[in-house]
């Protein structure tokens, strides 16, 4: 009798855990659906002047003034067949997840990180250059770095460390910083802005880097509409972002690095310090 009350206490307390893990999963999905409004909302408007797909990307698309038709179909199928060649390895929720970090951070930068205006790079670029976002200055009008996403956890994470330094560094002497096929330049006419599609060069790359925790935490808020904890939430990632890229950049100053690529860091450096302080003012 008393195994059979203790089965079903145990059974009552699965009952909840499945419940509250189903309500956790319904969040998450409002969660998703969210977020891509939200990028849908920032893709309008950065369209005005830029050429993106609806994720936020390059549109390569939009360069048959640039380059060939034949160079673009080239490229699509190359990022198609590296996508598959992703998939045959398998773990299709690690790119689910991947995606989802990319999408995130795409939009705290953009909320946080003005004035820069932030966009993912073209397929091809992101998978071959292994640069995820571009930050435009719109002072200047010039891409002044490019930056890779990532999970500041697990075995790969330093890996990726180091291949970012080495991107930076360069393998030979006067070498250094990335190249971006599908890239563009802002300049101002009076109250318009001209676009300038075109090839980057010399770009240095930093590391922006979100836990998985960070990540699921922000979902669900913003699945549950929480929107003061959501805030708080994008806050401290969009803070841990900001220290980790001033870290980044203090770490490669230290270097001997190709002027256009020293040239971009300082930049970089300039608004990383406006947005922290930024970040602390608004704490206050």
């Amino acid at each position: 009798m008393k195994f059979e009350k203790f089965e079903s206490f145990s059974q009552k307390i699965e009952q909840v855990g499945s419940r509250e893990q189903k309500e956790r999963d319904i969040e998450r999905k409002r969660g998703i659906e969210t977020l891509n409004s939200k990028i849908e909302e920032d893709v309008e408007r950065l369209r005005e002047f830029l050429p993106l797909t609806a994720e936020g990307r390059i549109d390569p698309n939009s360069f048959e003034e640039v380059y060939s038709r034949e160079k673009i179909e080239e490229d699509k199928k190359w990022t198609q067949a590296k996508e598959e060649e992703y998939k045959s390895r398998g773990n299709p929720e690690a790119r689910k997840k991947g995606e989802l970090r990319e999408k995130v951070t795409l939009l705290i930068l953009n909320k946080f990180f003005g004035p820069l205006i932030t966009v993912r790079t073209a397929e091809i670029d992101d998978k071959k250059r292994h640069s995820d976002f571009l930050f435009f200055d719109p002072e200047s009008g010039k891409v002044i770095c490019g930056a890779d996403s990532g999970s500041p956890e697990g075995p790969l994470h330093q890996e990726k460390k180091k291949t970012i330094f080495e991107k930076n560094i360069g393998v030979l002497p006067g070498e250094g910083g990335v190249k971006i096929d599908y890239g563009a330049i802002l300049r101002k006419r009076g109250d318009k802005i001209e676009t300038i599609l075109t090839s980057l060069s010399r770009l240095p790359l930093f590391g922006v880097y979100i836990s998985d925790n960070e990540m699921e935490e922000y979902l669900q808020t913003l699945g549950r509409q929480d929107y003061s904890e959501t805030e708080k939430i994008e806050r401290k990632i969009a803070r841990n972002i900001t220290q980790n890229f001033q870290e980044q950049a203090a770490t490669l100053k230290k270097e001997k690095l190709h002027p256009r690529v020293a040239e971009g860091i300082e930049s970089f450096e300039k608004v990383l310090n406006s947005i922290s302080k930024n970040l602390e003012n608004k704490e206050q």
